[in-house]
């Protein structure tokens, strides 16, 4: 399951459709309560809610010019291009499966 929250080829994970109405809906590029909320999935991690290092640390980004920005603050493309499988922990809850293993 981590593989298949794994930013950018996995099948959860795959941006590549570009347009949002033809991505799977368990998609972490889709939006986390369907239309109505701006926020896309992978901008709203959970278990635990901070995307974080190998190590247990929580996961930020300092771009030239900018502050630290935490993960789920950055773009699709950083995220993709910066990605740490690290971060598939807190992806999911997402799979259509993750709760079929938790019982």
């Amino acid at each position: 399951m981590l593989a298949d929250m794994t930013a950018p080829f996995g099948q959860y994970a795959n941006d590549a459709d570009s347009v949002e109405s033809s991505r799977d809906y368990y998609s972490i590029y889709n939006r986390v309560d369907g239309m109505s909320s701006k926020k896309l999935r992978y901008q709203v991690p959970m278990n635990p809610s901070v995307y974080q290092n190998p190590d247990g640390t929580n996961s930020t980004f300092l771009f030239p010019g900018d502050p630290y920005k935490p993960v789920a603050q950055l773009s699709i493309t950083d995220f993709n291009d910066n990605f740490s499988p690290s971060w598939a922990i807190s992806l999911l809850p997402y799979h259509p499966e993750f709760y079929n293993t938790t019982n």
